[in-house]
């Protein structure tokens, strides 16, 4: 959910669809600023926070951008933690960004890992989250492989997890249509990042082809994945304990709930 109506909407809705958790952002879409919000809205959403909910996610504004080597105070970025701070955000999720300025890969990959560490110092309080990206490089994250030499450079790795996207990951050119091939996919997880890293899997489908490299969601099983597919990802023995949110494109409350329950349906 992106925060364009109030913040205790967000949460109601949340709690309609009887979710143990749900991400949202807390940047304005189209102005890149961080939502204002009053201390009614702020006690609210705390009270039924601290009631309902163990864990929630910030999704951080595609604004930012952690893997720059150019100068960069990332003010954006530091309102939006102070923000998620008073309203006890649990967990904040990155896209790892453009390598703006860089030479190589492994010198955004440093930069994204410097920045990473001074954040781990100064938010005690959160775990942050690394998404797997569309996108080749100059951006980081579309490659598994980036996220093993990340690790690398972390000085406390334990305070930093992963989000697997289903459909970032097939538009990047990860094949997860064919059984053989998804295996391998988790295998490659397994081995360069350790599923037990992973704390969240981003469950869409996606309209464009394998390796275009171009994110656009589609209903589950409506997009170029597939619906089984899907289904066979997220119910792997290996990931089927794992947490998972779906990103649909805009549609209506009814097609909405009847997405969410199909998705519950495959657990049950």
């Amino acid at each position: 959910m992106r925060l364009e109506t109030t913040l205790v909407d967000v949460i109601q809705r949340a709690l309609k669809f009887n979710v143990d958790f749900f991400q949202c952002f807390l940047t304005l879409k189209t102005a890149g600023r961080v939502v204002p919000l009053n201390s009614s809205d702020i006690k609210e959403f705390i009270e039924l926070r601290r009631q309902y909910f163990k864990e929630i996610y910030l999704h951080v504004s595609y604004w930012v951008n952690p893997s720059t080597i150019e100068y960069n105070p990332h003010r954006l970025l530091k309102r939006e933690l102070l923000l998620a701070r008073k309203l006890e955000f649990t967990h904040v999720i990155f896209h790892p960004g453009s390598a703006k300025g860089a030479h190589n890969v492994q010198e955004g990959i440093d930069a994204l890992a410097a920045m990473l560490n001074k954040l781990i110092k100064k938010e005690p309080s959160f775990i942050f989250v690394l998404e797997n990206v569309a996108q080749k490089y100059p951006s980081i994250g579309g490659d598994i492989n980036h996220f093993s030499l990340l690790l690398e450079k972390l000085e406390n790795a334990d305070r930093v997890r992963f989000c697997i996207d289903t459909a970032h990951a097939f538009s990047f050119g990860y094949n997860i249509v064919d059984d053989d091939k998804q295996d391998a996919f988790i295998d490659l997880l397994d081995k360069k990042i350790g599923i037990d890293k992973i704390c969240l899997i981003h469950l869409n489908d996606n309209e464009e082809d394998l390796g275009s490299h171009v994110d656009r969601h589609q209903v589950i099983g409506e997009g170029k994945i597939g619906l089984e597919p899907l289904k066979r990802f997220v119910m792997h023995p290996k990931l089927k304990h794992i947490p998972i949110l779906s990103e649909p494109p805009i549609m209506s409350e009814e097609d909405l709930e009847a997405e969410f329950k199909k998705i519950v349906g495959w657990h049950k």
